[in-house]
């Protein structure tokens, strides 16, 4: 992003806070908030805004329209997959997008869905695999290692269905009984599944983001998924600090949850978690993002910088390669391009 583009997202960030920008470029801001995949958040945001120009609203409406219907597929394609799970006798714990996917309240979410994720048990794998099998899922080829998880698909759905044996991105590589603690059990169809509480559905959320994706060390900000963060909040009340302790210890991992809660609650106003303390590294980082946000040929030089400063431990540490060169794999892969969603 140049000056230009920050001055964008920050008008986009207001935007979607309902607060209307003065003097607005509209033509960069659907760009980037069609780039970052939050048009829909943006069109609940300023529905019926009478300082909106028409062709804008108009604009909007359509993108939430086929958001909406989009979604009401996306529904249907977890409750096929839940059925027939539960009817294997198997209890999934929806995690991610499909925590909102089965909210009661899904065709008002201005959420826009890529995928669904569940997470199961990896002894129960083969079994799970023939359950979605029977509903016509197939396996397709991925980089994702069989004790990781698989991702299947079928010709009929908007998205992919992504299984999880557990997740990489928390501390440890929690897996289904590790996180059976932070689940509520919740109906959806007629199958009785599970979700995660508030408070980790947030902590998968930035564990994706922040470890996974490397958006910590690589300075960068998934919006969409700041907006779940703070649709998380906004309905259910602050973050459990002991939840977050306990996901979240300390290392890079809590730097990261509190780098991107600084983010959130910079750009949106998202509330803070009480209790939640901020280290030095952390508000570091959180101003080299804004900073970089408008220096972008800087991105490389302050990722071998945060590298440097706090070097990260393995992100999947199951794997057949030896440990020096999946260690150099997730290293190379910090100073890949920067994804197109990613601001």
């Amino acid at each position: 992003m140049s000056q230009a583009e920050r001055a964008t997202l920050e008008a986009l960030c207001s935007a979607l806070r309902g607060q209307v920008p003065q003097e607005p470029d509209w033509h960069a801001i659907l760009t980037l908030a069609n780039r970052t995949l939050v048009t829909p958040a943006l069109a609940h945001s300023l529905e019926g805004r009478a300082e909106v120009p028409e062709e804008v609203l108009d604009f909007l409406q359509h993108i939430a329209e086929r958001s909406r219907a989009r979604n009401a597929v996306m529904r249907g394609q977890l409750l096929d997959a839940c059925d027939a799970l539960v009817r294997a006798g198997h209890r999934p714990i929806l995690i991610k997008g499909a925590c909102f996917l089965a909210d009661p309240d899904h065709q008002r979410s201005p959420r826009l869905f890529a995928d669904i994720d569940l997470l199961l048990p990896y002894e129960e794998g083969d079994a799970v695999i023939a359950a979605l099998g029977s509903v016509g899922y197939q396996i397709y080829p991925s980089s994702v290692s069989h004790k990781d998880g698989y991702n299947l698909s079928r010709e009929v759905d908007a998205g992919g269905l992504d299984l999880h044996f557990r997740l990489r991105a928390l501390p440890g590589a929690p897996g289904y009984a590790d996180m059976l603690p932070f689940t509520i059990p919740t109906v959806i169809g007629g199958s009785e599944v599970l979700t995660l509480t508030p408070t980790a559905q947030a902590a998968v959320l930035i564990a994706h983001d922040q470890i996974q994706e490397r958006d910590y060390w690589r300075g960068l900000i998934d919006l969409r998924h700041l907006l779940d963060l703070d649709a998380i909040i906004a309905r259910h009340g602050p973050l459990d600090g002991g939840v977050l302790d306990r996901l979240f210890p300390a290392s890079s991992s809590r730097r990261a949850l509190e780098t991107q809660m600084l983010t959130a609650h910079s750009l949106l106003g998202t509330p803070l978690p009480e209790g939640l303390t901020s280290s030095r590294r952390a508000r570091l980082q959180t101003k080299r993002r804004e900073w970089q946000l408008a220096h972008p040929s800087a991105i490389r030089l302050l990722t071998a910088a945060s590298l440097l400063a706090d070097l990260p431990a393995l992100a999947s540490p199951v794997s057949a390669l030896p440990g020096w060169r999946l260690r150099a794999r997730y290293l190379r892969r910090m100073f890949e391009p920067r994804k197109d969603t990613k601001a």
